[in-house]
């Protein structure tokens, strides 16, 4: 190998070695809309929230019983669409809501995303005491994901991220029953699943999987919701 093509291999192999997010757009034909794009490992995800507007769109919730709209802006300011994108119950996120080629991720797709930002940017290990561990048992170990994921400007508290990856989380805030809450402090994305839970006094409710997101913690990670009817942000992934 001659020294050119030698100068040539390295240069390309030093650019792939410390490539970490490739950056893209592409537009929603159905209104038009143009979303960036961001490639992490091996997956294509929208580094934007969703904004489509399907508030004329009906869900089918089970056989007969059909729920309007289940789309929202933040305390219905549609500057708060502009900014953030539209927030969705579960029902209307699950229903099809991506534009065509993305879908709505499953767990499975947040823990690729998770495990691929923890391999890259692995936590000192410290000794740990029980309320610790105990916390590792319930959230998941101790990460960096919410830091690097986060956009880098517009989180409370001094919780902005530094966005290495392009990924870009805003804060944009959710709804519950108690009504819209954590704008600046928090982001939650749906996922796909659903299950049951049936408590000892025979109450069962409906559950769903949500990636969380908040300004008083670097790290981030699948959460449990039983308010399917909750206003959530969407991140949609390429098939």
């Amino acid at each position: 190998m001659n020294s050119i093509n030698f100068f040539s291999t390295v240069i390309v192999g030093c650019f792939f070695l410390f490539a970490t997010s490739f950056a893209g757009e592409f537009v929603d034909e159905r209104d038009g809309h143009t979303y960036k794009t961001v490639t992490i490992g091996n997956q294509v995800w929208m580094a934007e929230n969703l904004n489509y507007d399907c508030r004329g769109c009906t869900t089918l919730i089970s056989p007969g019983n059909f729920r309007p709209t289940g789309v929202f802006c933040y305390k219905n300011s549609e500057a708060n669409c502009k900014k953030y994108g539209r927030l969705y119950d579960w029902h209307r996120a699950t229903s099809g809501i991506c534009p065509s080629g993305w879908r709505l991720p499953n767990p499975r797709d947040w823990e690729i995303l998770i495990k691929y930002v923890v391999r890259n940017n692995p936590v000192p290990k410290k000794k740990k005491g029980f309320f610790d561990r105990l916390g590792d048992a319930i959230l998941g170990e101790d990460n960096v994901v919410g830091e690097k994921l986060k956009s880098s400007q517009g989180w409370l508290k001094n919780g902005n991220g530094s966005d290495l990856y392009g990924f870009s989380v805003l804060s944009g805030g959710y709804a519950e029953g108690w009504g819209y809450t954590g704008l600046g402090e928090e982001a939650r994305f749906w996922t796909t699943d659903y299950y049951e839970w049936t408590n000892s006094d025979g109450y069962r409710t409906q559950n769903s999987t949500y990636m969380g997101f908040s300004a008083n913690s670097t790290d981030a990670g699948l959460r449990s919701t039983g308010h399917l009817e909750a206003e959530f942000s969407v991140r949609c992934i390429k098939y």
